[in-house]
């Protein structure tokens, strides 16, 4: 910035100037309100000791380029949206006065702010038609909230921000960012990067963590204990060690999991894990959950039988080919409830899947295969043969939807099954050495 004189006139692009002479805009006293135009001579023009006089500036429309805004050099708190920015940068030095800085949409590639020591918070999004490219802010110890949304940078040095609280630089291209030296972080937001790693470890504080839409393979949690909502869909995750109990909110789609355990997040209200591979999901420990999305995996089993499946108001298991039954707290509660698979609502599964009080019963036990099942289909009397060492203790059958509809213990080798509705039934062999579960039709 050249040396000018407190009577020179500052030169400004048309619209910035337009806004400065006749926008209500400036705050001469550091109260935070606007008291009137920064052209207090009413001369048409900005003199540098009028742009001086000012504390904050504060206008919501777009103001195109904010060139000429460095020889505001006493001003705390700048609130503006810009359309561009000087091709070679916005230098802001001069500005050791300055504590707040919002400045959208300016699409600017560097700024300089390394000589505004008490800068707490620095917001510069949005700006995808040419954004940051670089950014030093080693120089500002007080910050306390950054957020650089949609810009292009590749690195950042956090290192020297130990009061950062909130920092947000999702949709960059980062490749590594080094949080280790900010232990007060409470909310991280780095989604829509380029990251492979991310050491979280020290940074004990963490509430709200968003790394969706990178190349993670690995994320440790095990030391955010008060995190609450964790966003890392889209990497290549396969393992995830969840010891959080305050954590509510978990969307972990479209990973490598095949495996997923949640029984040490007894808050959680909603997860979503759809798009993976897991093959065995429980959620018998979570009794507030209200949303469970786990499409398209490979599901086996899967529990929900938590004793409260009243509040729950989306349940997506559709598309998991090998699942046969969903263990449920009241299986008419649950086969009355509606799906709207258009507006992801309601509770909605494959055909081929049922709901049952017992899912035990859909699982046919290999582990025990001495005994047979005859005639099948049966209309009268089933004949249940053994041919093995096994001592039956008794017989139960159960309907498709889980109900227990027939107990046999005096007569085990042969239940008469007339008086039953013709349908599917399972037949709970149990035995001294275990239990096994065969299908069988009764007409």
């Amino acid at each position: 910035m050249s040396v000018m004189t407190q009577s020179q006139v500052v030169d400004l692009p048309d619209l910035f100037r337009y806004v400065l002479v006749n926008e209500i805009c400036a705050d001469f006293d550091g109260d935070g309100l606007v008291d009137g135009v920064v052209d207090t001579n009413d001369d048409g023009q900005i003199q540098v000791i009028e742009a001086e006089a000012v504390m904050g500036l504060y206008y919501s429309h777009n103001i195109g380029s904010v060139s000429g805004i460095e020889y505001f050099t006493n001003i705390e708190i700048i609130q503006l949206s810009a359309g561009y920015g000087p091709p070679d940068g916005l230098d802001l030095s001069q500005s050791t006065e300055l504590i707040e800085l919002y400045l959208n949409g300016a699409h600017l590639n560097s700024i300089d702010v390394t000589g505004s020591p008490n800068l707490r918070i620095l917001e510069m999004g949005s700006n995808p038609q040419g954004g940051l490219t670089n950014i030093d802010i080693t120089q500002n110890p007080n910050l306390e909230y950054l957020n650089l949304v949609w810009n292009e940078l590749e690195s950042i040095d956090v290192s020297q921000n130990q009061n950062l609280l909130n920092l947000n630089l999702e949709m960059n291209r980062l490749t590594n960012i080094d949080v280790t030296q900010n232990p007060n972080l409470e909310y991280l937001r780095l989604g829509w990067n380029n990251l492979t790693t991310l050491d979280v470890s020290q940074n004990p504080k963490l509430l709200h963590l968003f790394v969706y839409l990178n190349h993670l393979i690995e994320l440790d949690i095990s030391h955010n204990i008060d995190l609450i909502y964790l966003a890392c869909y889209n990497n290549d995750l396969t393992n995830l060690i969840i010891n959080n109990p305050n954590l509510t909110s978990l969307i972990a789609s479209y990973n490598q999991f095949t495996s997923l355990d949640v029984s040490n997040a007894p808050n959680l209200t909603g997860i979503g894990c759809g798009f993976n591979q897991i093959t065995h999901l429980d959620f018998s420990q979570n009794t507030n959950l209200r949303v469970i999305g786990c499409q398209e995996n490979q599901l086996v089993n899967l529990n929900i039988n938590n004793g409260n499946n009243t509040i729950l108001t989306d349940l997506s298991t559709y598309d998991n080919p090998n699942l046969a039954c969903i263990q449920v707290d009241d299986v008419i509660y649950a086969n009355s409830q509606i799906c709207d698979i258009a507006n992801y609502d309601g509770w909605c599964k494959d055909e081929t899947t049922s709901y049952s009080e017992e899912c035990s019963l859909g699982i046919e036990d290999n582990t025990i295969t001495n005994f047979t099942l005859y005639p099948n289909p049966v209309k009268d009397i089933l004949t249940i043969g053994n041919t093995g060492s096994h001592e039956i203790t008794s017989i139960k059958l159960y309907d498709a939807l889980g109900r227990l509809v027939l107990a046999e213990i005096d007569n085990v080798n042969q239940v008469d099954i007339a008086h039953l509705n013709s349908g599917l039934l399972f037949v709970k062999i149990e035995t001294d050495k275990g239990e096994l579960t065969k299908k069988i039709v009764k007409n």
